[in-house]
């Protein structure tokens, strides 16, 4: 009889599990990041919020710094992390 192997997500390969959470929505991707630490470091990984930081934030920089007193959100991500 064939043996079962258990699966898990964090099975996947590195470079899986970092495709999988850079098509997620951030909020998503904080959640992840929540269930394990292993997932946890995927999540909180520069090539994961890069892309989001530029796409999403960065455009909107000005508005950050007028709401949070002149400090960036870089300065908060590095402060925070």
């Amino acid at each position: 009889t064939p043996s079962i192997v258990p699966w898990s997500l964090t099975t996947l390969p590195t470079e899986t599990l970092v495709k999988i959470l850079s098509k997620l929505e951030f909020k998503d991707i904080l959640s992840v990041g929540m269930t394990c630490r292993y997932l946890n470091s995927l999540a909180s990984s520069d090539v994961i919020w890069e892309p989001i930081y530029l796409d999403y934030v960065k455009p909107h920089d000005s508005i950050w710094n007028r709401l949070f007193g002149g400090h960036t959100f870089s300065d908060a991500v590095v402060t925070h992390v």
